[in-house]
């Protein structure tokens, strides 16, 4: 009975093993981006063909700014998710802007040529001038120099030395150019590199494949270093016309990634708010004797158009372009709004403020002059809005 038993663990322990596959790293592309206040939510996807067993898939190469908690991974095939796991991986760095690190790396190399360049020729300028220098006693020793030939030498060497003190000034005032242009370029290239010494974060998704099956992974995670803030910019053209108002957004991101052509959605949710709750504090009244400062209440006034000025802004209108206003959805919940732009957008991973146009609107305004002579002879244009709640 022994020499039966064994051999067919043997076989079962070789066929529960063949089912459990190594890691995979499988490959994902953003396919949409939510950036709250402060942070931002990434969505990845990644297709694949799964076969029959246990399969881990690695997700690699994503922001070490990630928050574990927020990682949420949902599906469609013929699979079971089993577990989720984040681990930081300080091998596989973030990869560099490569192109332009090597166009950086080329302008170093031509800069340093061109400074050795003026550098040897600055040095060959002033060993001729030491050359000449050292023989300007020629005939003070009596071997028969004529005062003409010695008004010669003079006239030569003058002028030499005047061609040689030009160079070397001209040598080194580009010299100092060069190596200010090279200042600038490695510390560009320095902020690039800094990049390579930074981890990454790789998510592991254990499953469990029923069948042979195709199908989709979809990895949502939370990143800091990012958010958006709003800017307005509103124009009132004449007191007949409502006013024009323009919602931006301005969308920063410095994760280490970058958003290539992806749908956006601008948040007003804070979610790094904790969730206690609130404890109202008492709010003491007491009164002040307020203070005017009559040399300093003085506001800018306010310049308006005269009626020939306004008559040759409206000579010929053209078409205006469009922008993401026109491509934004609005959704508003009970607590915040969010903005869904469909157009595409790219945010490179740089720290720069991005301006996205998100709304226009066009606001009935009650228009009325206000003038304080004793403080200011100048006469303001006042608009006021009514019923602005309706415009988020």
């Amino acid at each position: 009975m022994r020499t039966k038993l064994f051999p067919i663990l043997f076989v079962a322990f070789l066929s529960s093993s063949a089912h459990a596959a190594g890691p995979v790293e499988v490959p994902s592309i953003i396919t949409g981006v939510t950036v709250f206040l402060n942070s931002a939510q990434i969505t990845r996807q990644a297709r694949l063909t799964l076969t029959k067993g246990l399969t881990s898939l690695v997700f690699s190469g994503l922001p070490v700014s990630i928050d574990p908690q927020s990682l949420q991974v949902k599906g469609e095939g013929n699979f079971i998710i089993l577990s989720i796991l984040h681990q930081v991986n300080y091998l596989n760095n973030q990869p560099a802007a490569t192109r332009e690190v090597k166009m950086l790396q080329d302008s170093v190399k031509y800069l340093e040529g061109q400074v050795a360049l003026l550098s040897s020729s600055l040095a060959v300028a002033k060993s001729e001038e030491s050359f000449l220098m050292a023989n300007m006693d020629l005939g003070r020793d009596g071997n028969g120099t004529t005062v003409s030939e010695l008004k010669l030498f003079a006239d030569y060497f003058r002028g030499r030395l005047l061609e040689l003190k030009k160079d070397q000034v001209r040598f080194g005032d580009e010299i100092v150019v060069l190596n200010g242009k090279l200042e600038r370029i490695q510390k560009q290239l320095n902020a690039l590199n800094a990049r390579l010494n930074v981890p990454t974060s790789q998510v592991t998704v254990n499953l469990s494949v029923t069948e042979n099956t195709v199908g989709s992974i979809h990895l949502s995670y939370v990143v800091s270093d990012a958010g958006w803030q709003p800017v307005y910019d509103i124009r009132a053209t004449d007191i007949r016309n409502p006013i024009a108002m323009s919602f931006n957004a301005t969308v920063f991101q410095n994760t280490g990634e970058e958003w290539n052509n992806v749908p956006l959605s601008l948040s007003t949710v804070n979610i790094r708010q904790q969730g206690r709750q609130p404890e109202l504090q008492p709010w003491f009244i007491d009164f002040e004797t307020p203070y005017y400062d009559l040399k300093n209440q003085s506001p800018s006034p306010v310049t308006l158009r005269s009626a020939s000025d306004r008559m040759m802004v409206e000579e010929e209108a053209l078409e205006e372009a469009a922008t993401a206003a026109l491509y934004t959805e609005i959704r508003e919940n009970q607590t915040s709004v969010e903005f869904t732009i469909s157009t595409p957008y790219t945010i490179p991973s740089d720290n720069n403020q991005y301006t996205i146009n998100v709304q226009q609107y066009s606001i009935p305004a009650i228009f009325e002059y206000y003038c304080v002579p004793k403080l200011n002879r100048d006469v303001f244009l006042l608009a006021r809005l009514t019923e602005w709640q309706q415009y988020n």
